[in-house]
């Protein structure tokens, strides 16, 4: 099975603010991602070009964290009314009966993203990306 290959472009939030409850919107990009490999405790893709997500060719578990700052970039007093997750799908698998799910979970504890796997100069590949690189 290939990983599915993702890519966070943007959360949109739409909020009531202030008293005279006028709406505005706020485009948030995420403020750390990565990526942890259960097969490779100790290594990760926090400055990579993507998030992988799904298992790998072993069933082993790849997971994407994203962080969003929601907190410092709303206004006080703001009432959130409507959220917008948008993602773009880099890679499928090949197989024409597979699907991708891509389920939303809550973190509880920190972490930090790092730079590993970060491409330098900058380029738009994926490869190399699977099992991550020491954290």
């Amino acid at each position: 099975m290939v990983r599915p290959f993702i890519r966070i472009v943007s959360l949109l939030l739409l909020l009531a603010v202030s008293s005279d409850s006028r709406a505005a919107t706020i485009t948030l990009g995420a403020s750390q991602d990565g990526t942890i490999y259960s097969n490779h405790i100790n290594r990760g893709s926090g400055g990579g070009n993507a998030l992988i997500v799904g298992t790998n060719g072993r069933d082993a578990p790849r997971r994407a964290l994203i962080e969003f700052d929601v907190a410092g970039q709303v206004p006080a007093g703001a009432v959130i009314q409507n959220v917008k997750l948008t993602m773009v799908m880099g890679q499928l698998p090949t197989e024409p009966e597979e699907f991708s799910t891509i389920e939303l979970h809550r973190v509880s504890a920190s972490w930090g993203e790092g730079t590993t796997q970060q491409q330098n100069p900058p380029n738009d590949s994926f490869g190399g990306m699977g099992q991550g690189a020491p954290a």
